[in-house]
């Protein structure tokens, strides 16, 4: 966050107008609005418990205990994405508040920025093709290789740095679990996944103007499109 603020502040130095772009909503409001993540301290003993919880029963069961205590986080949150969801379930226990209305309370109620905030969208069907077409292109161009390769550096599942979806499944692919058709069915329904819970997540944020791309026939109609939004907005500030 402070690393993003310097940059914005040089951009803006320069009587020029920083876009911050991202897919990940909670990083894009925490630099934003100043959320404070480090508040509630961090319980060792309930982590440790639920680190190895998951170890005994397996991610899905550690994910499927958001799910009467913060609904929001159980959808948005993948089941491999331990971290956040140790995290989430540790806010929970020593604050009795879901994560996301934590943040809230512990940001500030302005942001240091006027900002526009603009969302892309398009026709869901479309959108889980381009994943689908996406998780191939990466096969075509050596993710297998590249886990191969990591494997052979000493990485192994377990780290956090190899849960991102397309990693760990490949892992399981390379011990025998699954066969590589299956691993990328199981990559592609994983990536549609994530990306319906981070556009629920976005639809929850009331200051977004939505564009819907389809009702375009190219992208710089679209950027177009958007250049006339921000001018009318920046005349109204």
């Amino acid at each position: 966050r402070e690393m993003a603020g310097k940059c914005v502040n040089s951009i803006i130095s320069k009587n020029k107008i920083p876009i911050v772009v991202g897919g990940t909503g909670l990083y894009i409001n925490s630099f934003l609005y100043n959320m404070d993540f480090t508040e509630t301290p961090e319980d060792t003993e309930y982590r440790n418990y639920l680190k190895n919880y998951a170890v005994i029963y397996g991610n899905e069961a550690l994910h499927s205990l958001l799910k009467d205590v913060d609904r929001e986080s159980y959808e948005r949150l993948h089941a491999n994405d331990t971290k956040r969801i140790i995290r989430a379930l540790e806010v929970h226990k020593n604050s009795g508040k879901t994560i996301t209305k934590y943040q809230a309370e512990s940001q500030n109620q302005s942001s240091d920025y006027n900002c526009i905030y603009i969302g892309l969208n398009m026709d869901r069907k479309k959108l889980y093709d381009i994943i689908n077409k996406r998780v191939d292109n990466m096969f075509n161009i050596g993710l297998v290789d590249e886990v191969k390769n990591l494997v052979q550096m000493g990485y192994n599942k377990n780290l956090k740095s190899m849960s991102a979806i397309g990693y760990k499944e490949v892992f399981d692919y390379l011990e025998g679990i699954y066969t590589l058709e299956e691993v990328k069915e199981i990559i592609k329904r994983n990536t549609r996944r994530y990306a319906k819970r981070q556009i629920t997540w976005f639809k929850h944020q009331g200051n977004i103007h939505w564009i819907n791309v389809d009702d375009f026939n190219s992208i710089s109609e679209i950027a177009e499109n958007i250049l006339q939004y921000i001018e009318g907005s920046l005349e109204s500030l």
